[in-house]
């Protein structure tokens, strides 16, 4: 069974060396590139790396083009500020050979954050199972902001998570979040979703609970509670960001309607209805 990797790029030059090293024991490694402007294509390049130019339209899309374009059985999907450790790479490789009278269509994994310094080991991170290995005629991705792999088939569990160094400091950690909740309410406000007042001050109190209280993140020290306050205002920020689109949209069909029903210009409106 052969491997590709495949990863999205755009100005990663401080990235992508470290994640291209991680994904050595693959087959072929594919760069789907959306307009870097630093060394990013150059190190890719001097990798070894196959290189696609694309626009970044949205995220799922550049993720089906690596796709089709892969070559290899199985297909593994690494962001750049991602590492694949030792014994990830022994898990994959051992897995995708395993056989079997019904072999999986692909694997979920699990992702360890690294914040200024540190590994979570609790709250939102080692929670949530991302489809990132399967079949390369399983499926396809879905979706704009929060994108997901739909494969037809059973998907197992790989043990070992996949490492991601995405928050090297809380400057960096907070201009993410503001990022991603811009396009998450623009995502959620195109879907039909609505914001409340009320929503601003429940959805992010209810995600510091969940984070920080529910899923122990106050193991994890004084960065447990970062993580858990930042995003708790990542909740916020979708929440206010949906309620603006919605006033906005609002402001703009009544002043539609007001140019709707203005008489053109030269035009005088005749007092009781009489003409002059």
């Amino acid at each position: 069974m052969t491997l590709s990797a495949v990863v999205l790029t755009r100005d990663e030059e401080a990235e992508i060396g470290e994640c291209l090293r991680s994904l050595a024991f693959c087959d072929e490694i594919v760069v789907v590139d959306s307009g870097s402007t630093d060394r990013t294509v150059e190190i890719a390049h001097a990798a070894g790396c196959r290189i696609l130019h694309h626009p970044l339209v949205d995220f799922a899309e550049s993720r089906n083009l690596g796709l089709r374009a892969a070559r290899g059985d199985w297909v593994l999907f690494v962001d750049a500020d991602e590492r694949v450790s030792a014994e990830l790479q022994h898990e994959i490789r051992s897995r995708i050979a395993g056989g079997g009278a019904e072999p999986p269509a692909g694997f979920s994994l699990l992702r360890m954050e690294w914040l200024c310094g540190s590994w979570l080991h609790h709250g939102e991170s080692l929670r949530v199972p991302m489809l990132r290995l399967a079949r390369r005629d399983a499926g396809e991705w879905h979706g704009r902001v929060h994108e997901c792999w739909r494969v037809s088939g059973r998907v197992d569990r790989l043990e070992h998570p996949l490492h991601h160094y995405s928050h090297r400091t809380l400057e960096d950690f907070v201009h993410r979040v503001n990022r991603y909740s811009t396009l998450g309410a623009a995502d959620r406000y195109e879907r039909g979703v609505r914001a409340h007042v009320w929503h601003l001050v429940a959805y992010p109190a209810g995600k510091f609970i969940q984070d920080y209280v529910v899923q122990l993140g106050f193991l994890d020290g004084a960065m447990g509670l970062a993580a858990a306050g930042v995003m708790s205002f990542h909740s916020f920020l979708i929440r206010a960001n949906l309620l603006m689109l919605s006033r906005n949209a609002a402001r703009d069909a009544h002043a539609a309607a007001d140019d709707s029903t203005r008489l053109p210009a030269g035009v005088v409106k005749a007092e009781n209805g009489q003409g002059g």
